[in-house]
C-alpha cells in the first residue's frame, strides 16, 4: 500500500527501547572484540534500517485500515451520492482503499486495541460507536502536543534514547491511540496525508454535507476550536443542533501561542459564546472539556498530560452518556460487519 507514509509516530516505545539497547550491546560486543569502526557501522546500519522499514510497514497498514473503515462508513451513510464529484486521483484513492477491505481478511491488520475490544481480525470497525475529529484543516498533521510517554531523564542523559524518540507528536494519533477500540476514529481529509484517525475523502463542494452526515452519526465529536471560517461554521451548526453534549473540546499550546491569531483564546471565548458554547476561565495547554446539553460546562480536565490512559478514560465517560442518551449509538446502514463488506 502506497497509503498513509507521512506522519510521527505517537506508539508506546519500548520496543524502540529494546531495539536501541540491542543496538547498544552489539556495539558494546563488537567495540571489545576489537572492530574496526567501518567494521561495526556495516554490522549495524542493516539492522536500523531493518527496524525503520518494519515500523513504517506496520503503521501505514493500521493507518490504511482505518481509512479503509473511515471510507465504508462514509458509503453506508450516503450510498447513492458517495464520490460522485471526486477527482480522478481522489478516485484512484478510493479505489485502492475499496481493493485493501475486499481481501479476508486484509493483508495485514493491526488494530489491536479494536481486537481487544471484540473486533476480531479482517473485521470491519464500522459497527462501534462513531467518533468524529474536526481541526483546522490548514493546521492537519501540525497540531503537537508533548510525547507523553518520554522519560525526560533519559531524553537528557542518553543520546540513544533521545534519537529513538520524538519530544513532541501529532494530537490526532494520540486521540486515535485514545479512543482505541471504543469507536471508529475518522476526520474528513486526504488519506496517506497524516496518521490518526481514518479519513474520509471528500470535495471542496461537499465536505459540508459529508460533515454533516458523520456528526449526526456520530457519538463523540473531538474539536480543536479555532477562528477559521470551517472550523466556526462547524461548532456553528453543532450548537443550532443542540450537539453540546456529544461534543468534546481540546486546547493545546498552539492556543497561547502569540504568533497564531486563529487560536486566540479570548477571541475564541468571546465567539464561541455566541453561538451558546461556555468555556472554563482556567482553560491550559492541555484542556478537554465536555458540555451540558445547554452548552455550559459539564467537566473539563484541565492538568491531562495526553497519556493514552487519560484520553481513553475521558472517552469511555463520553460514550457512557451517548449510550445512556440515545442507546447503541452509530449503526451501519444495511452493510455487513465483514471487511469485504459482503
Amino acid at each position: 500500500m502506497r497509503l498513509a507514509k507521512n506522519g510521527a509516530t505517537a506508539e508506546k516505545f519500548t520496543m524502540r527501547i529494546v531495539y536501541t539497547l540491542l543496538l547498544f550491546f552489539i556495539y558494546q560486543w563488537t567495540f571489545n572484540e576489537g572492530w574496526e569502526v567501518w567494521e561495526q557501522v556495516l554490522l549495524l546500519l542493516p539492522l536500523v534500517l531493518i527496524g525503520v522499514m518494519f515500523e513504517r510497514s506496520k503503521r501505514g497498514a493500521a493507518q490504511a485500515e482505518r481509512d479503509a473503515n473511515a471510507s465504508e462508513i462514509s458509503r453506508s451513510l450516503n450510498p447513492d451520492g458517495r464520490g460522485s464529484r471526486l477527482s480522478p486521483e481522489d478516485e484512484a484513492i478510493e479505489n485502492e482503499l475499496e481493493e485493501w477491505m475486499s481481501d479476508d481478511p486484509p493483508p495485514m491488520n493491526y488494530l489491536a486495541d479494536a481486537r481487544a475490544a471484540g473486533t476480531p481480525c479482517g473485521t470491519s470497525t464500522i459497527d462501534l460507536p462513531l467518533a468524529l475529529y474536526l481541526r483546522a484543516f490548514a493546521f492537519d498533521g501540525k497540531i503537537l502536543v508533548p510525547n507523553p510517554d518520554i522519560s525526560r531523564l533519559l531524553y537528557w542523559t542518553w543520546f540513544p534514547y533521545r534519537s529513538t524518540v520524538l519530544e513532541k507528536i501529532n494530537l490526532e494519533e494520540l486521540l486515535t491511540l485514545g479512543v482505541g477500540g471504543q469507536a471508529s476514529f475518522v476526520a474528513i481529509g486526504r488519506p496517506g496525508e497524516v496518521h490518526g484517525a481514518g479519513k474520509v475523502l471528500t470535495t471542496d463542494a461537499e465536505w459540508r454535507g459529508e460533515f454533516v452526515r458523520l456528526a449526526t452519526s456520530a457519538s463523540l465529536v473531538c474539536s480543536v476550536p479555532a477562528l477559521y471560517e470551517s472550523t466556526l461554521w462547524e461548532l456553528e451548526w453543532l450548537a443550532q443542533h443542540q450537539m453540546f453534549e456529544k461534543t468534546l473540546m481540546i486546547f493545546t499550546a498552539l492556543h497561547t501561542a502569540p504568533e497564531e491569531e486563529k487560536f486566540r483564546l479570548e477571541a475564541l471565548r468571546k465567539k464561541l459564546a455566541e453561538y451558546g458554547w461556555h468555556l472554563p476561565d482556567n482553560l491550559s495547554t492541555s484542556s478537554f472539556v465536555l458540555f451540558n446539553r445547554d452548552g455550559s460546562i459539564k467537566r473539563h480536565y484541565p492538568g491531562t498530560r495526553f497519556r493514552k490512559s487519560e484520553i481513553a478514560g475521558i472517552v469511555a465517560q463520553s460514550l457512557e452518556h451517548s449510550r445512556a442518551r440515545n442507546g447503541a449509538g452509530f449503526q451501519p446502514l444495511n452493510r455487513g460487519s465483514s471487511a469485504g463488506g459482503q
